[in-house]
This record gives C-alpha cells, structure tokens and sequence, in this order.
C-alpha cells in the first residue's frame, strides 16, 4: 500500500513539474510574440524613446508576475498569502523610496504630455537651456555657457515651463528708454526702420513700435517684430547694436536715472 501511496504520489508530482514546464514553455513563447507585437506598436507611436523602454520593461515584469503566481498556484501555494506579502512590501518600498517614485512618475508625465523635447530651450524654476536628455528621473539640460544642469523629474512637474522652441514663429520685443523731451515718434520711425527692411522680419504681421510706459525719468518704448524662432536672438541682437548709433545720429537721448527735486522757501 505504501508502495502504491508513493507511486501515485511521484505521478502526481510529475503531473505537477509536467504542468509547470509547459507553464514556463507557454509564457515564453508567448513573451516572444507579444514583445514583438508590442514593438511594432511602440515604433509606430510617438512615444519617447525612454518611455519606449519603460513600458516594455513594466510589461515584462507584470507578465513575469503572472507566471510566478500562476506556478505558485500549480504547487498548491495560497496565492492570497502571497499576493498579501507582495502589497505589504511594496508598501514598505514606496514608502523607503517616495522621492524616486515621485520622479519616475514625473518622468512618465514628460514623456507622454510633452511639454518639451530634446533640442528645445527651455526655463523651469531658476534653470533655462538647451534639453540635451530625458529619462525617467531626471531631464539634462545645458546652458548658453555650456553648463550641464540635472534636474530631477519631480521638480519639473511641480514647476512652471517656458518652452521657447516650441512654436515657430516668435515675437522680438525691444524696449528703449527715451527721455520726456525727446520726439517720441521719431524715436518710434527710428526703431521700426532698423528692422522693417530686414529680410528675417515678417511683412505680416509687420513691426510696430509703441510706448509701454511713462516712468520716472523717461518714456519707454517697445518694438515688436515677427521672426522665425531661430532668427529670435540675431534679430534682436542686430537691434540692440544698432539703436544707440541710431539715436544719437537723430538726437533721440537716453535718459540716465534721474530725480527732480522742488525746494520751497517757508
């Protein structure tokens, strides 16, 4: 009897190593096939590369997960125990690691929202350059100076953008100072001459100069042109070297910071 009692249970084991080999056979073959379905799909998306990457890591895990459980089960394990264990851990080291997840999640956001892509100059907080990187915790940026700044994901989020690249066109607004007894239409013909002949300035919407201020010691002016968004700096650079000679060709002064002060006799 005992005999029998051992056979029946090797069989059973057997029976048990059988269903778990065809188990593991089953899920790779099928990994196989959905990792390349799932590639031709991520390819054909406008996903970033890093979020590319991730999400075939996370489907992976998950349907490794499954795999586990699912032998588990085969084995006679409670799987609510387990699945229990596994909360309670994952518990602890979301808790041990809140600030890393914080950032992925933030990464995660990037890239799927957007908000700007590598080669974009970009402002966030007290930080503005050039978007050299993105990954999943961090954003790399360089500045004009060549300086590479690592900002963690989370930060990001939590801010405010300015994307300077993201639109094609861009406005270049110049801002003179012009003293109260100067002519303040010449002033304005001036700057709007400076670009109005520039092939890099829109013909429409044309440039246009208008006062933006009466301040304590002079007028402010503003010029307003159109321009490609990679001719921004060069036109606004060319003006700027050219509306002092300008001005002081017309006789249009610039005021240094001044005060009027009345003196009464009692």
């Amino acid at each position: 009897m005992e005999g029998l009692k051992n056979l029946i249970d090797s069989g059973a084991l057997l029976q048990k190593g059988s269903a778990i080999l065809f188990t593991l056979i089953g899920a790779w073959v099928l990994f196989k096939i959905g990792n390349k379905l799932l590639e031709r799909v991520l390819e054909r998306s406008t996903l970033d590369r890093s979020a590319y990457t991730f999400i075939k890591h996370l489907v992976k895990i998950v349907l490794w997960m499954v795999v586990l459980l699912s032998i588990l089960s085969q084995l006679g394990v409670n799987i609510s125990s387990v699945l229990t264990v596994f909360a309670a851990m994952g518990a602890a080291v979301a808790l041990a690691v809140k600030d890393s997840l914080s950032n992925v999640a933030g990464g995660l956001i990037i890239m799927f929202n957007k908000p700007f892509k590598s080669g974009d100059y970009i402002t966030c907080g007290a930080n503005s350059g050039i978007v050299d990187s993105i990954d999943l915790m961090s954003t790399t940026i360089h500045t004009m100076d060549n300086k590479v700044i690592i900002i963690p994901n989370g930060s990001i989020t939590s801010s405010s953008i300015t994307n300077f690249s993201k639109m094609e066109d861009r406005r270049v607004d110049v801002y003179m100072n012009v003293s109260y007894d100067s002519d303040i239409e010449l002033a304005k013909q001036i700057m709007i001459d400076l670009v109005k002949d520039d092939p890099r300035v829109f013909k429409e919407p044309g440039p246009y100069c208008i006062v933006t201020g009466y301040e304590d010691s002079h007028i402010t002016i503003s010029l307003r042109a159109w321009v490609k968004n990679a001719d921004y700096w060069w036109v606004y650079g060319d003006v700027m070297a050219k509306v002092k000679a300008a001005f002081d060709e017309k006789g249009i002064r610039i005021p240094y910071p001044q005060m009027d002060i009345h003196m009464k006799e009692r």
